[in-house]
């Protein structure tokens, strides 16, 4: 993302010896919050926003109309959690227990 880059660039004026401070006047949240976090001080107004907003995770899931078609996948994994939510297999409710837990920590 774009601010993965600018996260890196300040890396990059860090690892030339600049002492990084970033200065939030209102929000810096997700990608402002990744820039933030490379800061070795970060300076904000008193009602500024700062962290991380939280996280979503989508995926299709063709498992049913698969089913229909008569089309059955196979995925063989490492470990039982490897692959909770896939487009190809029937969600349990243990899958998306796991994945909920997964976003949440």
């Amino acid at each position: 993302t774009g601010y993965g880059l600018a996260a890196g660039q300040l890396v990059r004026l860090k690892e030339k010896g600049l002492y990084l401070t970033i200065a939030v006047e209102q929000v810096a949240a997700s990608g402002g919050y990744m820039m933030s976090c490379v800061a070795d001080k970060i300076v904000a107004s008193p009602f500024a926003v700062l962290g991380s907003i939280g996280v979503i995770s989508e995926i299709p899931n063709v498992y049913e109309r698969l089913k229909e078609e008569g089309i059955e996948f196979q995925t063989v994994t490492a470990g039982k959690f490897k692959r909770t939510l896939t487009p190809t297999k029937k969600v349990t409710k243990e899958d998306k227990k796991k994945s909920e837990e997964d976003i949440e920590n």
